[in-house]
């Protein structure tokens, strides 16, 4: 059985902006799966992601866990590169097929 955690910030108003999911599968060894990233368009660009990435980041180093997510924007006006560079600032690096990693304190 894998266990999610759901990562979030709201806003002043308590609506939120950001959301993550990361799945750990029941299997040891093979590393966290973030499996969703959600940020609402006008909210985007505003650094929200990066905050909520940073979490998952700082837990994922304490643990000394590896980071595997797919890039795949599910919108026809998001840049995957711009993604991909998005995700190589913090640590990830790109595999192939669009299937990035980040070792732990990446």
């Amino acid at each position: 059985m894998k266990t999610t955690y759901v990562y979030w910030r709201d806003d002043l108003f308590g609506s939120t902006v950001d959301l993550m999911e990361v799945d750990i599968p029941e299997f040891p060894g093979i590393g966290w799966l973030i499996t969703r990233v959600t940020t609402p368009i006008k909210l985007r660009n505003k650094g929200y992601a990066t905050n909520v990435l940073q979490m998952v980041l700082e837990d994922a180093d304490k643990e000394g866990e590896t980071l595997l997510l797919g890039v795949s924007p599910d919108e026809p006006n998001i840049d995957i590169n711009r993604l991909i560079k998005f995700y190589e600032r913090h640590g990830f690096v790109y595999q192939s097929d669009n299937i990035m990693i980040r070792n732990p304190n990446g």
